[in-house]
């Protein structure tokens, strides 16, 4: 996504969905393969010539909390110097506050479900502050347990 905070609200310039898949990449290993390593690349070209398109001269990128478990993660924060492009590499409360505020559009008082692959996120905002709770039941996650235990997932098994 290619937005900005603006005038205490969001603003959205482009979406493009691209699923990378990091974590499932290096879910055996522990280690981001070299094609993964290669598609980040490409993705992170992809971001700067949309931002160039646009006008946007302020850039960052944000990679998930699962980027700081690769034990190759330097090659990630390596690729995004290469291209002068900051990266903040996501802490769980950071990519919290990020959901919320790109499924409100910035408005407060609301509450987000982010339904990935390995994580079930949920986040509010109030005058408090964020509150977020992140559940180990993602979707992945769910599907393979039900096949390695040899069920049937018909009977929800």
């Amino acid at each position: 996504m290619v937005g900005e905070m603006k005038a205490g609200g969001y603003v959205q310039h482009q979406f493009i969905k691209n699923h990378l898949g990091v974590g499932d990449d290096m879910s055996k290993t522990g280690v981001i393969s070299p094609p993964k390593l290669k598609e980040i690349r490409r993705t992170l070209e992809k971001y700067l010539a949309v931002c160039e398109s646009k006008g946007i001269q302020k850039r960052a990128a944000v990679a998930t909390d699962r980027i700081s478990e690769a034990k190759n993660q330097g090659e990630v924060v390596e690729i995004a110097k290469s291209l002068h492009l900051p990266l903040e590499i996501a802490s769980e409360e950071r990519e919290s506050q990020l959901a919320y505020l790109v499924g409100t559009l910035g408005t407060g008082n609301f509450a987000v479900i982010d339904n990935g692959s390995r994580t079930i996120e949920l986040v509010a905002s109030s005058v408090r502050g964020y509150q977020w709770s992140i559940l180990q039941l993602g979707s992945l996650d769910r599907v393979s347990a039900v096949f390695s235990a040899g069920g049937n997932v018909c009977r929800g098994e």
